[in-house]
């Protein structure tokens, strides 16, 4: 790995380059338990004999991981708590509690009576895609299922923990990372929550098109043929949607050495109108405040041309 892809401060390695399948959900997530589950199993299987801790949303720290710590989602999926109006559950493989690594689980739910919406990460080291790349749209394919999914996303991004000691330091990072690396994933994920009933997040080298989405647009078949006829890029009908794939393998993007994301561009102009044009801003100016310039420049980045 490039020495400008390892982040460390102090010795520690606060943020690490991984390869993700995100997918997000539309409604309460009682509406999509057995997709959830799917997901969630699927995840398991990868990564199970591995995790190290866990946390949620009401735990201060990371504790050992468990059995009891496994059960929590199907718990709360089953009607443990109705109550509740944010669940978060993050699953680690790092040894050092609250520490992020490179293969992990995440799932965040919000329930608020309006928008009431979800996300679940699956985070895989880089060597997963290496030499395979087609295994992480095995993954895609296979982990999503029957879900009626809004959108998803999958290829290179970071793993970083958004509220430890090193935060502010991976969020300077993300900045630069933003436009140095424009095909890297940089999660936000309460801020995305927000915008999702405006539309998706991004395309990257995987991009997630619901049903509900692609009906929002004058003429879906017509904007799924443009996809399917582009070169290099290849659509696969799911039963919640669509799984587009730009290029064969998944890229960086390092703008210093001028790396092609053509593909990257075709899916994103096609699937521009379907992105949200009001995604709070998360990334940051050299002061560490939200810079909406920004972050509109990353997360609109794919919808023009090749630059």
């Amino acid at each position: 790995m490039p020495d400008p892809l390892v982040f460390s401060k102090d010795g520690v390695e606060y943020m690490t380059l991984c390869v993700d399948l995100t997918v997000y959900w539309a409604g309460p997530a009682s509406d999509h338990v057995d997709g959830i589950l799917h997901f969630y199993n699927v995840g398991l299987d990868l990564l199970g004999s591995g995790l190290k801790h866990y946390a949620t949303e009401e735990m201060p720290y990371a504790e050992p991981i468990s059995d009891a710590a496994l059960s929590i989602l199907p718990q709360w999926l089953a009607g443990a708590d109705p109550t509740k109006d944010i669940f978060t559950l993050n699953l680690e493989t790092n040894p050092v509690p609250d520490m992020p690594s490179d293969a992990a689980f995440d799932i965040w739910a919000v329930e608020y009576p309006e928008d009431p919406a979800g996300m679940m990460r699956m985070i895989l080291p880089v060597d997963f895609v290496q030499g395979s790349p087609e295994k992480l749209v095995e993954l895609a394919r296979e982990s999503t299922g029957s879900m009626a999914f809004h959108s998803g996303h999958g290829g290179y991004a970071i793993n970083w923990d958004h509220k430890g000691e090193y935060a502010f330091p991976a969020r300077r990072e993300m900045a630069v990372l933003s436009r140095r690396y424009p095909g890297i994933e940089l999660p936000e994920v309460a801020v995305t929550l927000m915008a999702l009933y405006d539309g998706m997040k991004r395309v990257n080298w995987l991009t997630l098109a619901g049903n509900a989405l692609l009906d929002s647009v004058d003429d879906r078949d017509a904007l799924v043929a443009r996809l399917d006829s582009t070169e290099g890029v290849v659509v696969e009908p799911l039963s919640g949607g669509i799984l587009v794939v730009a290029g064969p393998e998944p890229k960086l993007g390092d703008v210093n050495r001028q790396e092609d994301l053509g593909a990257y561009h075709a899916v994103g102009r096609e699937l521009a109108p379907l992105r949200s044009k009001d995604h709070p801003p998360f990334l940051v100016d050299q002061r560490g405040r939200a810079d909406e310039e920004l972050t509109e420049e990353w997360l609109g980045y794919f919808d023009g041309d090749s630059v």
